[in-house]
């Protein structure tokens, strides 16, 4: 079932990222406000168990407890920083240098930390939050730096808007309805430009709350 649903990914990401760069995307797009995020991390179980309604369904959500209930792609690159995270004291960070050539990266939770969908509410709301920066310096970017996630609940297939990011943390968010039960995935894809300059890409505090 993984294996499908990253198959299906890599079939669409093509029409995504030419979406994103031939027709730009705004950075508050869609428009959303600040929240208050709740810093306050799960007790981490290698089974699911269904939280009670309006709590974050996601496991580890800001990285507090490093990359437990998480894997990405690549495997080099990946780090948990404590440099300017969106909340909390840390944050998922992936680093190219300069020369790297075109970045496409993937962080997703694990199997073991799956979402877990009990059915009682079809409604749910997903956000999360992005930033970039160019630790060589000033840099002009020709292709913009696009996150964009991707939603497999329940037997559904959900994804957000994408998100150009920018060195200042912002927020993109989805509301969804969600039909059945069981486990589900989050992936998150970001896509940028190392073939000159350094590129560091930063990912916080994930939420999937039903309302």
């Amino acid at each position: 079932m993984r294996a499908f649903f990253q198959a299906l990914l890599a079939s669409l990401i093509g029409l995504a990222l030419l979406l994103a760069i031939g027709f730009g995307c705004s950075s508050d797009s869609p428009t959303v406000s600040d929240v208050s995020i709740n810093n306050d991390q799960p007790e981490l179980n290698e089974k699911p168990v269904a939280p009670g309604r309006g709590e974050n369904l996601i496991d580890n959500p800001g990285f507090e407890y490093g990359f437990s209930c998480w894997q990405y792609s690549p495997d080099a690159g990946w780090s948990i920083s404590t440099d300017n995270p969106h909340g909390g004291e840390k944050c998922a960070r992936y680093t190219a240098p300069g020369g790297s050539g075109w970045v496409n990266v993937e962080l997703y939770n694990a199997d073991y930390c799956c979402v877990h969908i009990d059915g009682n509410s079809p409604r749910y709301r997903f956000s999360y939050w992005g930033r970039m920066e160019r630790p060589d310096g000033a840099y002009t970017d020709s292709i913009p730096t696009v996150a964009w996630a991707w939603l497999f609940l329940a037997g559904g297939t959900y994804h957000t808007s994408p998100m150009q990011l920018t060195e200042s943390w912002q927020r993109v968010s989805a509301e969804l309805t969600v039909t059945g039960s069981g486990c589900g995935w989050i992936w998150v894809q970001v896509i940028g430009d190392a073939n000159e300059a350094t590129l560091a890409v930063a990912l916080d505090d994930f939420e999937l709350r039903s309302y």
